[in-house]
């Protein structure tokens, strides 16, 4: 559990340095915002695949 939620963590981190790499160069800011939104689409999901996990984890205890 806690290596998926250091991954999560990672990709968060990604997605920051994208965001302000994007804030600082103006020419590129849209390309980077919309893959800050891909990457946020991941997070949820991979969010959802963990809370699908935790619900089968508690289930069979």
């Amino acid at each position: 559990m806690k290596n998926k939620f250091a991954i999560i963590l990672i990709i968060i981190l990604i997605s920051a340095v994208l965001l302000f790499i994007g804030l600082r160069t103006r020419d590129n800011n849209k390309a980077v915002i919309v893959q800050y939104g891909k990457i946020n689409q991941i997070v949820a999901a991979t969010g959802k695949i963990e809370g699908a996990n935790q619900a089968e984890l508690s289930a069979k205890i």
